[in-house]
C-alpha cells in the first residue's frame, strides 16, 4: 500500500491525456456501443461493494439483536446517541488529519481492523438479563422456635434478579396463627407433582412470607410456579441482586458498541474521501463509484436476512448474531483490496485555520450543515427503528430485507445519472425534494399496518438519500475551500450521518417509548416540513435581495 500511495503523480490531480489510455478497459459490444472501465478504479469498486453490503446488512439487524441481547428501547437509545457523538468528532477530527497528511488509505486500513475486531468480540458478550425457566421445587415449612418442618426452594423461574442460595425463616410472630392444617396441607403436597400456588387459593404462602426473611436451597425434587414471586419480595439475609451484575454488562456492552460504531463510520467516511480523490484523479464522476457501494447496500440486508434465516433453529428464535460473523469476515476482504488501491498523495493543507474561519462565516454553509442535519436525524431514526416497527406490525424477515433492497434497486439509476440531475435541478433544489420525500415518508409509515404499502415509500429514497448524497459532495467541492476539501466531505457525513443520526436516534427512541411508533414517525415528519419551509424561504429572499443593475446610458 505504501508504493500505491507515493506513485509517481504526487497530487491528485487529473490523469494527463497520454496516461489516461494506459488505464482504460474498452470493451467493444458493438460498432456503436463500448464500455470504458478506468482500471486503477476497479478495486475501489470491489472495496465500495463489500463494505457496503457487511455494513448495511448489520445495520438493518443489529437493533433487532441489541434487542435480543436484553436492552430495552431506552439503552438502545442512549448507546446510538453516545456512539454517534463520539462519531462526529471522531470523524471530524479525521477529517482534518486526511488534508494535513494526505493518505487516507492508512486510516481506513486501521478503521476497518478496529471494526472487525470489535464485532467479533460482540459475539462473545453474554445476555445482559438471565431468563431461566419458570418453576421452582420445595420440601416443607419451617418456623422459627417451633416444631414444624422446613421449606426448602430453588430458583429457577424467571426474573430479572438473581437470587443466591438462602434459607426461608418464618418469625415465630409470622407463623403464631397459622394452623396445623396449613401446614400439613403443605407437607402433604411436597411428595406430589407440580404445584401452582395462586392467590386467593388454600396453598397461598402470603401468611409465612410476609416480614420474614428469605433464604433458598437447591432442591430439584418438586417444582411449582409462584412461590418464588412471593419469595422475592422480601429481604434475605444471604440474597444477592443482580442488578449491579446487569448494569455493569449493559455499560460493556455500551463501550463496545460505541468503539464499534464510531470506527464503522470513520470507514465510512475515509472511502468517501478515497472515492472523491481517485475519481478526480482519474477523471470519473463520483456518483458513478458510489453506485457500487449503493449496489453493496442493496444485496447486503436481503443477504443477511438469509443469512439469519438458514443459521436460526426456529423461527421464534433468530440467530441475529450471524450478520456479526459476516461483518467481520467481510471486512478481511476489504482489507485485502483497499491495500491494492493506487491512492496518489495530495498536497499536505497550509493555512486551513484561515480557511476554516472564512466558511463559518458563510452563510449558504450553515444552512447547508442545518438541512444535512434534519435529514441525518430522520436518515438515524428510520434506520434504527424501522425495522422494528415493521416486526412489531408482523413483517417477515426476508420482506425487511427485500424493502431495503428495493429502496437501493430505485436509487442506482439516480446515481449513473447523478452529476446530469445535480446540474439540471441544482444542489438547493435537490435539499428541498429530500426533505419532502422524508416527509411524506415519514407520514406514511405512521399510517402502516401491513408491509406490503412500505414499497411505495421506499421510492422517495432516491431523492432523500442517493441523489442528496451525490448533491451534497458536488456542493463541498464548489464551496469548501482548497485546503479543506476532505474536512468538508468528512464534516458533512459527520452532521448527516453522526450528529444528526445521533438526535434523530434519540428522540425518534423516547417518542416511541412514551407515544408509540406513529406518533413518532408523525413528529420526525413534521420536523422535515418545517426544515423545507424555512429552507425555501431563505432561498426565495436570497433570490428576492438581489441587487439588478439597470444601465440607462
Amino acid at each position: 500500500m505504501a508504493s500505491t500511495e507515493n506513485s509517481k503523480m504526487p497530487d491528485s490531480s487529473p490523469t494527463p491525456k497520454s496516461m489516461k489510455t494506459e488505464y482504460r478497459l474498452v470493451i467493444n459490444i458493438s460498432h456503436k456501443w463500448k464500455i470504458s472501465i478506468c482500471k486503477p478504479l476497479i478495486p475501489l469498486k470491489i472495496a465500495l461493494t463489500l463494505w457496503y453490503a457487511a455494513s448495511m446488512g448489520m445495520a438493518a439487524y443489529i437493533t433487532l439483536f441489541f434487542k435480543q441481547r436484553g436492552l430495552t428501547v431506552e439503552e438502545i437509545s442512549f448507546m446510538y446517541l453516545t456512539a454517534y457523538l463520539s462519531q462526529f468528532v471522531v470523524n471530524t477530527a479525521c477529517g482534518v488529519a486526511s488534508d494535513k497528511i494526505g493518505r487516507p488509505a492508512y486510516m481506513t486500513v486501521l478503521s476497518i481492523l478496529i471494526t472487525g475486531s470489535l464485532t467479533f468480540c460482540l459475539t462473545f458478550i453474554p445476555k445482559v438479563g438471565e431468563t431461566v425457566e419458570e418453576n421452582l421445587s420445595f420440601s416443607s415449612l419451617y418456623c422459627d422456635k417451633t416444631d414444624y418442618a422446613r421449606l426448602q426452594i430453588h430458583r429457577t423461574c424467571d426474573n430479572i434478579q438473581q437470587i443466591m442460595p438462602c434459607e426461608e425463616m418464618c418469625t415465630q410472630e409470622c407463623c403464631r396463627d397459622i394452623s396445623l392444617r396449613k401446614l400439613n396441607l403443605i407437607d402433604k403436597f411436597a411428595n406430589h407433582s407440580a404445584f401452582s400456588f395462586n392467590n386467593g387459593s388454600q396453598y397461598d404462602l402470603d401468611w409465612c412470607f410476609r416480614d420474614s426473611k428469605t433464604v433458598l436451597f437447591a432442591n430439584d425434587a418438586q417444582y411449582l410456579c409462584g412461590v418464588y414471586q412471593k419469595a422475592c419480595t422480601v429481604t434475605c439475609s444471604e440474597y444477592k441482586s443482580g442488578a449491579a451484575d446487569r448494569k455493569s454488562r449493559v455499560l460493556f456492552l455500551i463501550a463496545i458498541v460505541v468503539l464499534l460504531l464510531t470506527f464503522d463510520e470513520n470507514t465510512y467516511r475515509f472511502l468517501d474521501i478515497l472515492a472523491n480523490c481517485m475519481a478526480n484523479s482519474f477523471e470519473a464522476e463520483y456518483g458513478k463509484q458510489i453506485f457500487w457501494s449503493n449496489t453493496g447496500a442493496l444485496i447486503g440486508p436481503s443477504l443477511v436476512a438469509l443469512i439469519i434465516q438458514q443459521t436460526s433453529t426456529s423461527e421464534e428464535v433468530l440467530n441475529y448474531e450471524s450478520s456479526l460473523y459476516f461483518y467481520a469476515a467481510v471486512a478481511l476482504l476489504t482489507i485485502a483490496t483497499v491495500c491494492t488501491l493506487d491512492v496518489r498523495k495530495g498536497k499536505p493543507a497550509q493555512e486551513m485555520s484561515r480557511a476554516a474561519i472564512k466558511l463559518l462565516k458563510n452563510v449558504d454553509f450553515l444552512f447547508f450543515v442545518f438541512i444535512l442535519f434534519v435529514l441525518g436525524g430522520t436518515w438515524g431514526f428510520l434506520m434504527n427503528f424501522h425495522n422494528l416497527f415493521l416486526a412489531d406490525i408482523g413483517t417477515p424477515i426476508y420482506m425487511m430485507g427485500l424493502l431495503d433492497t428495493f429502496a437501493g434497486i430505485c436509487g442506482l439509476p439516480v446515481l449513473v445519472t447523478g452529476k446530469w440531475l445535480t446540474d439540471k435541478i441544482g444542489n438547493t433544489n435537490i435539499f428541498n425534494l429530500a426533505l419532502l420525500g422524508y416527509f411524506f415518508k415519514c407520514f406514511g409509515y405512521s399510517f402502516l399496518r401491513v408491509a406490503w404499502p412500505a414499497f411505495f415509500l421506499e421510492l422517495l429514497m432516491a431523492f432523500s438519500y442517493h441523489l442528496l448524497w451525490v448533491a451534497t459532495i458536488d456542493f463541498c467541492t464548489k464551496i469548501g475551500p482548497e485546503d479543506l476539501r476532505g474536512t468538508m466531505v468528512t464534516l458533512a457525513g459527520s452532521v448527516h450521518f453522526s450528529l444528526g443520526r445521533a438526535c434523530g436516534s434519540f428522540a425518534g427512541g423516547l417518542l416511541m417509548s412514551a407515544y408509540g411508533a406513529s406518533a413518532a414517525f408523525q413528529v420526525i415528519g413534521a420536523a422535515n416540513g418545517v426544515a423545507f419551509l424555512l429552507y425555501s424561504m431563505f432561498q426565495f429572499l436570497r433570490k428576492t435581495r438581489r441587487v439588478k443593475k439597470l444601465d440607462i446610458s
